[in-house]
């Protein structure tokens, strides 16, 4: 299977500094798509097209990449890996990429973002992770340091999206703010699309998890400014989902009262998102994109 062309890189998980190489850092794999084609690729970048290829160390790369003026970075969070989650699913390594690059290229922008995937602990070659490891703290601990890592390294970076399909959907809500760099007088605007989060499941797992996945959504959108587009999260939902009821997701924007809180019910879809269903995902995640 062939993919964009793109980094394919080993990056610090949580648990390393980010501006170590030591061999004693644990470390997460990585795919940074950048809106390029391979032509445009410097010969210094280990550029991959291959679900098959064998991830570099991130220290190879000669520098940042704030040349390329990427101004929104997408990081987005995969399905849960005990049942084969991985950032490969088609989900986010087709549906996701193709609308966010047939997005900017039909407003103009191309060059614009770039989409930021990683394999959770215990996934391809990501530090490993105890069976009984659910994931619930290190999941969203990881995703932000990845986020760090990536607008880092993209330099000038003014909007970070977060995209969590199902299982990922916990740790895109809970993971720390995000921030652009040290040097950022400014904090990035945010907006994050939870796709099919196993709501059901997240509620049994309460007791367990850091932070529940209701308390989350509340702080996060009634944080948001009701009057500006700032940090809304968006809802994405198949009324045949085979994990969550449709009334369990309708019930977490019950009658409107979550002012940042956008849904989408896409009625016949389930939560794996195959086929004519992914074509009309494309067309939701386009509609988020435009939400800015």
């Amino acid at each position: 299977m062939s993919l964009p062309a793109h980094l394919h890189l080993l990056i610090p998980s949580s648990s390393s500094s980010p501006s170590s190489s030591s061999t004693s850092n644990t470390y997460l794999e990585a795919r940074l798509y950048l809106p390029l084609s391979r032509d445009a690729y410097r010969n210094d970048f280990p550029i991959s097209e291959s679900t098959r290829s064998s991830p570099t160390p991130y220290t190879s790369l000669a520098d940042s990449l704030s040349h390329l003026n990427v101004k929104r970075l997408i990081t987005a969070a995969h399905p849960w890996s005990k049942l084969g989650g991985s950032m490969l699913d088609p989900v986010i390594s087709y549906y996701l990429l193709s609308a966010v690059f047939a997005h900017d290229r039909d407003h103009g922008q191309d060059g614009h973002t770039a989409v930021l995937t990683f394999n959770a602990r215990g996934v391809g070659k990501s530090a490993s992770a105890g069976w009984f490891d659910l994931g619930l703290r290190t999941d969203a601990e990881d995703f932000a340091a990845v986020e760090r890592w990536g607008a880092h390294v993209l330099g000038g970076v003014k909007e970070i999206w977060r995209f969590g399909y199902s299982w990922g959907s916990m740790a895109a809500l809970t993971a720390s703010p995000p921030q652009t760099s040290s040097t950022s007088s400014s904090q990035p605007r945010i907006s994050t699309m939870l796709l099919s989060p196993p709501y059901t499941i997240f509620r049994a797992l309460t007791l367990l998890a850091p932070k529940s996945f209701t308390s989350a959504l509340n702080v996060q959108t009634q944080n948001t400014n009701s009057g500006t587009k700032e940090g809304r999260v968006w809802l994405v939902y198949g009324t045949t989902d085979e994990f969550t009821s449709v009334s369990a997701y309708r019930g977490l924007n019950k009658e409107g009262e979550r002012t940042g809180l956008v849904s989408r019910e896409i009625e016949g879809a389930g939560h794996f998102w195959r086929g004519e269903d992914g074509e009309r995902l494309e067309l939701v995640i386009s509609e988020w994109l435009a939400d800015a």
